[in-house]
């Protein structure tokens, strides 16, 4: 993606949206209390007047656009292999799990690992975690593959057809999505194991959860049992709250739900509702982007404010819907709180995407629907592994993200140790 084309467009759209901007005056009850918000920043109008915010703005997104050029130079080169090169490792796709591998592999000076990515280099651009929804949209970085017409599911979405998003850029479907960091439930790995998959219950893969974490949190940052902090990912709350996760929180606390670490001993939890908001606590992405108020500039100048809240996703609760009393144990529903407007809830309908794994499912050679087998080797065929979400033979329950990341830590283990090398 050209990174002056992507600035004049982001240019004009945000000097449209400047023409015209308003600010809906309610009130948020809390606890009791009547609490009038001015603005997503609280019950104080700005300290700062439109000239400020829009000299802010400006002269952040120059530097913006400037700290880009440096990144994309220090990106990696292509290079076409020589004719007759050899390599130990060919990594195809270098998403989550073709990434971490390639890292990992690359730890052992001996080995020589190509990777191989049909999309570009990834940008900043494509960092700004309030606009995640609309990388979706994207021909260039996002293959835009959308499942079958179907009168069984996706029967909400337009066609009958639900968007089936996958990355064509450095990072893969990891650019696309919301980052949202979660392992699913230790009961998920157990059952990979009773599936005949040796080595891939939860005792056995949580080391691999917390090699590649850094988790920044500071009270979790104790939890050495279940969070890591030497690993090359880092993790932490967005920077930015609106007042509905308060209160989206507080609604899990009063049905009896407790706020834990979902990444930690216990998942059950609740977090939120979805909400459907026309007051100025809700994030429209249309006043977010108005370069007049403060958010551009907050972010811009200091990486603050509401644009660091990935596509507008604040909280997460995953519930036991079947036994609404049931505080512990296996979820079976997740609630996601969006922090958005009506208007800013179609935007993310129509660009809504499933997470895909199980294509390449993981079991013993006896399993006659396993592709590959508890080592990732592809079964009947030499020199090929599989090391992706879709290895997995069953769903966890949460989001595939993380767990890619672990496979492809686990993957590359097993492969230094059949090579002879020391592992961590």
């Amino acid at each position: 993606m050209n990174p002056y084309s992507v600035f004049a467009y982001i240019s004009r759209f945000l000097f449209l949206l400047s023409l015209s901007t308003i600010i809906f005056h309610e009130q948020l009850r809390s606890n009791g209390r009547q609490t009038r918000y001015v603005n997503i920043y609280g019950s104080e109008n700005f300290n700062t007047t439109p000239v400020d915010n829009l000299f802010g703005a400006g002269i952040g997104a120059l530097n913006f656009l400037y700290q880009d050029q440096i990144y994309q130079a220090n990106g990696q080169p292509n290079v076409t292999p020589e004719p007759g090169a050899k390599y130990d490792f060919i990594v195809i796709g270098a998403g989550t799990a073709g990434a971490t591998m390639t890292a990992r592999l690359s730890e052992i000076k001996d080995f020589s690992v190509l990777l191989i990515e049909a999309g570009a280099e990834e940008t900043l651009y494509m960092g700004v975690p309030l606009l995640a929804n609309f990388l979706q949209s994207s021909d260039e970085i996002n293959w835009k593959y959308e499942t079958e017409p179907s009168d069984k599911y996706c029967t909400g979405m337009k066609g009958k057809r639900c968007k089936w998003p996958r990355g064509k850029v450095m990072g893969g479907s990891s650019v696309l999505n919301y980052m949202i960091a979660t392992r699913g439930n230790a009961w998920d790995y157990d059952r990979w194991a009773e599936l005949g998959n040796e080595g891939w219950a939860f005792k056995d893969v949580l080391k691999y959860f917390k090699k590649f974490e850094n988790i920044q949190i500071p009270e979790l940052r104790n939890d050495k049992k279940y969070r890591g902090t030497r690993g090359p990912v880092s993790l932490d709350y967005a920077p930015f709250q609106t007042p509905l996760l308060k209160a989206f929180l507080e609604a899990g606390q009063e049905l009896g739900y407790n706020l834990v670490d979902y990444n930690g001993k216990d998942q059950m939890a609740y977090g939120g509702l979805t909400f459907m908001i026309s007051m100025p606590v809700s994030m429209a992405v249309f006043n977010m982007l108005d370069i007049s108020q403060p958010y551009m500039k907050d972010f811009f100048l200091e990486r603050k404010g509401p644009i660091t809240v990935s596509g507008g996703c604040e909280g997460i609760a995953f519930l036991d819907i079947d036994n609404p009393n049931k505080k512990y144990g296996l979820p079976n529903m997740e609630l996601i709180s969006l922090a958005s407007s009506i208007y800013s809830m179609e935007a993310t309908l129509d660009n809504f995407g499933l997470n895909q794994d199980g294509t390449c499912k993981m079991g013993p050679v006896s399993d006659k629907t396993a592709v590959v087998d508890p080592t990732l080797k592809v079964i009947g065929i030499k020199g090929l592994r599989v090391s992706d979400a879709s290895i997995m033979p069953e769903i966890p329950t949460g989001h595939t993200n993380i767990p890619t990341y672990m496979i492809a830590e686990k993957a590359s283990d097993m492969i230094k140790q059949e090579w002879g090398y020391p592992i961590d």
